[in-house]
């Protein structure tokens, strides 16, 4: 881990022992990079993009309004847009046909707790 990004967490870490982490927007879709987008490959049950819509074989080609080519900078630039709770408008490729759309964003680590079984 390079220093200059240990340095602002050390204070939590000396008082905590651990870093909290922090929640990001999160869609629910695992997409692979593919010439021109990103091509939604896994969607995960109730997730924000599967209740807006989006489909397994989609191709994400633009993330507001700016085109896509990896998976990477598709989360570095989600994320940046803001807390979980955001929509995330998203240029969309189905069948040769594009269309936008705005996902919803999540909590994933809300999300994805599992609820008590007692």
């Amino acid at each position: 881990v390079p220093v200059e990004l240990l340095q602002p967490l050390l204070s939590e870490i000396e008082a905590k022992g651990k870093i909290t982490p922090q929640p990001h927007p999160w869609l629910g879709l695992n997409p692979s990079a593919h010439p021109g987008g990103l091509i939604v490959g896994r969607l995960s049950g109730h997730s924000p993009a599967l209740s807006a819509g989006l489909k397994r074989g989609d191709m994400v080609v633009a993330l507001a309004g700016r085109s896509v080519e990896d998976w990477a900078d598709f989360y570095r630039r989600g994320w940046a847009m803001g807390p979980p709770g955001i929509d995330v408008p998203l240029t969309v490729v189905r069948e040769g046909r594009s269309f936008d759309v705005r996902v919803r964003s999540a909590n994933r680590y809300q999300f994805l707790a599992k609820e008590k079984t007692y």
